[in-house]
């Protein structure tokens, strides 16, 4: 069973990866978050994301599951 929205925090190569995946599998809605600007546009350029959110909250609040793609350290803060 897919998710209708998955939300995906850091758009590096996995998260970008998993985004993308989801795409392609029939997610309808695909949000991410980046701090890297350079990421998240290039994630919307190749079709992995519906939507590039202005922050980590936005993608918490409008996901049905969300995916925590940065390192273990910036997870904990």
């Amino acid at each position: 069973m897919l998710p209708d929205t998955l939300g995906v925090i850091g758009l590096g190569a996995i998260g970008g990866s998993i985004a993308w995946q989801a795409s392609g599998a029939g997610v309808r809605r695909v949000l991410g978050f980046t701090r890297r600007p350079a990421d998240g546009v290039a994630a919307v350029r190749a079709g992995a994301l519906t939507e590039l959110a202005t922050s980590p909250g936005y993608v918490l609040q409008h996901a049905d599951v969300v995916i925590l793609a940065v390192p273990p350290a910036v997870t904990l803060r």
